[in-house]
């Protein structure tokens, strides 16, 4: 409930990375939090930028917030209009596959699969991080 103030949803929810990055950065701000920077990621990138991404975030110890808003794949049903938490990825022989958390469960997608919605309408990624001119002593 704390939250609510901050990510409410609108219409169709919080269905823009935007919502999510002025929200929870209102709310970091409000609660004297200053040196976390967020940065939005969308949907509309190469996969191999996403790829790039999450590596990059997964390896200096950050958790990715993915945003899904379509997918032609009824596999992924349960992720449709959905924001959930990646935090591990696997390099293997067919690409990149990620962990990602929501409901309660992990699950295991190849990111190239999961990217590719076949919508044109997309979430996309944020990315956070410690800015170091911010960080509290």
């Amino acid at each position: 409930m704390k939250m609510k103030p901050y990510l409410r949803p609108r219409v169709n929810g919080v269905n823009k990375l935007w919502m999510f990055t002025e929200g929870f950065g209102s709310y970091l701000s409000d609660m004297g939090e200053h040196s976390l920077r967020m940065e939005e990621f969308p949907g509309t990138e190469d996969y191999r930028g996403a790829e790039t991404f999450i590596r990059r975030q997964i390896d200096s110890g950050y958790p990715v917030p993915y945003l899904m808003l379509r997918h032609k794949k009824a596999y992924y049903k349960d992720f449709v209009w959905h924001w959930f938490l990646c935090y591990g990825y696997e390099e293997r022989r067919d690409g990149m596959w990620i962990t990602v958390a929501t409901y309660g469960k992990a699950s295991i997608f190849r990111l190239k699969d999961l990217w590719d919605t076949g919508y044109e309408e997309k979430g996309g990624l944020i990315g956070l991080g410690i800015d170091p001119e911010k960080r509290k002593q």
